[in-house]
């Protein structure tokens, strides 16, 4: 008898809670099919039991005043800004007002249980997508198709019988929602394979169109051709592909801009020297545009994914310089000079000491001096037993100019002198080229009296010898030229002093020179001199 009551009443229970279900679930459908449920919010409003015209007019201008000012699109290489509200948004009231309600059981059960605590439902929204597609400056047209293959694109003209407008409405919106910019894709919308052909084609034509007109037709026609004269884009395998219209005229065109392009190289000034090219003024690579390998680039070029770079081939020429296979000495940049000069008559005579300086200087002339390497004056004329240097010039009165032109030189490259003395009486040929005349270097066999200095820089540097003249002097000079990538030193003589003068050509004198790189200094140093 109990079970037969318990099972009585589990029965009554059960219908009742299905009657109740159905119940609930026909009154949302019917009653409330027109009005919102209970405890439903939209943002920090409650809509409960509003209609759907109430709702438009309670969170309409709400909604849209959440949106941002502007939605940023991205489409065929443009970056556009387009204002909310000439997309004509408004708001989507379907979800809210079919929220808890529908066909699905289950579903509805679900969505009464949530209404108990409280549910909060996001706010659809919706646009004019034609608007948008104004914007854009898009037309739904039958310009743009494919004739025997050949794309013909008008710009902002294309075939939209098949466009998605929800689903393009839907995708801006949730980009908007994230306010970030939403990158155009238009024939993920298209549906018709035909459609989203043409628009591939054309998308393609116009993105890259440009790019060809600067790389290609500006740099060789002068703009006497359109694009349209040596190139056209193609339907070909189902995908669009650049191809050469007319190869003759192309080939013909890079001719012409060889003509104009074509740098010829140059040898600088050299010559050789114990089998090594000493260069005294750079040389300079030619530049050739490479006719076939150009044709050749330019047929891969134009459906590479690099459009932005060149596609004309150029190729590097050597000078001869280059080719004689020897080994360069850059000598280009002159690090300093000294200059003395030399009356060309003398007591009423033509100055035979002046054959002697320069002996003693083409005996050096051309002499190269490596990094870390000290030159030695006696050294390098090598004295022979018979009175002349290891070339057979004769040493005589006179030759002291050489070492006096070489220091010289070396004061004003801010080279380190190791070895230097100076003469016992006045030389008057000394006087030009400075405040005091103690600017001088002697030189003397037996008694060794040398003159040394040493090739601190990083850098090989050689002595170059040369001569000019006017109507009353011969002038001696000593290059010292180095490498284009040697630190110049700035050199600086100063203090120069004189005491114990007892006439003019009997005194002491001295002068401190100052050696610096870029504000740096390096090292000072004093010279004296002592002439009896």
């Amino acid at each position: 008898m109990r079970f037969k009551n318990a099972l009585y009443y589990s029965a009554i229970s059960t219908f009742l809670i299905i009657s109740l279900i159905l119940g609930y679930y026909v009154f949302v459908n019917t009653v409330l099919a027109n009005s919102i449920l209970p405890n439903v919010w939209v943002n920090s409003s409650d809509v409960s039991f509003s209609s759907e015209e109430e709702l438009r007019e309670k969170i309409q201008v709400q909604a849209l005043n959440n949106l941002p000012e502007k939605v940023n699109i991205a489409f065929e290489n443009e970056h556009l800004s387009i204002n909310t509200s000439e997309l004509g948004f408004s708001v989507d009231t379907y979800k809210l007002v079919n929220y808890g309600k529908g066909g699905n059981l289950l579903k509805v059960l679900e969505d009464g249980l949530n209404i108990i605590k409280g549910v909060k439902v996001d706010v659809d929204y919706k646009i004019d997508t034609n608007l948008l597609l104004e914007k854009l400056r898009i037309v739904n047209s039958s310009n743009s198709g494919i004739i025997d293959s050949n794309y013909v694109c008008v710009k902002g003209e294309y075939p939209l019988t098949s466009l998605q407008y929800k689903l393009l409405s839907d995708d801006l919106i949730n980009s908007l929602k994230t306010s970030s910019e939403y990158n155009l894709y238009l024939d993920n919308y298209l549906v018709d394979s035909f459609e989203k052909k043409i628009y591939a084609g054309c998308s393609k034509y116009f993105s890259e169109v440009s790019k060809i007109q600067r790389n290609v037709i500006d740099k060789l026609t002068l703009g006497d051709l359109s694009i349209e004269d040596l190139f056209e884009l193609k339907n070909e395998n189902e995908s669009p592909v650049w191809k050469i219209k007319d190869s003759q005229i192309l080939a013909d065109k890079i001719r012409e801009y060889k003509k104009v392009k074509d740098v010829n190289s140059q040898d600088g000034e050299y010559e050789i020297v114990n089998n090594q090219i000493y260069l005294y003024k750079p040389y300079t690579q030619g530049i050739s545009v490479d006719e076939e390998s150009t044709i050749i680039s330019i047929y891969s070029w134009l459906n590479s994914q690099n459009l932005d770079s060149d596609p004309i081939i150029y190729k590097k020429v050597d000078p001869n310089i280059v080719s004689l296979g020897l080994p360069i000495l850059d000598f280009t940049q002159r690090i300093g000079e000294g200059k003395t000069r030399i009356e060309l008559i003398r007591n009423g005579f033509e100055n035979f000491v002046i054959a002697y300086t320069m002996f003693g200087l083409d005996e050096i002339n051309k002499t190269v001096i490596a990094p870390g390497e000290e030159f030695s004056y006696i050294k390098a004329i090598s004295p022979q037993n018979n009175g002349t240097t290891k070339s057979g010039r004769p040493i005589a009165g006179g030759i002291c100019n050489s070492t006096t032109t070489i220091f010289r030189a070396v004061l004003e490259s801010g080279l380190q002198v190791t070895d230097r003395s100076y003469h016992a009486f006045y030389v008057p040929s000394y006087e030009w080229g400075y405040p005091v005349n103690i600017v001088d270097a002697a030189y003397f066999t037996n008694p060794t009296v040398d003159f040394k200095f040493k090739n601190d820089s990083d850098y090989p540097i050689l002595l170059k010898v040369n001569y000019s003249k006017d109507n009353d002097y011969q002038y001696n000079t000593v290059e010292i030229l180095s490498s284009s990538k040697a630190t110049k030193r700035n050199v600086e003589l100063s203090n120069w002093k004189v005491w114990d003068k007892y006439s003019s050509t009997n005194f002491k004198g001295s002068f401190d020179r100052t050696v610096s790189v870029n504000g740096q200094v390096l090292f000072k140093d004093n010279f004296y001199s002592h002439y009896l």
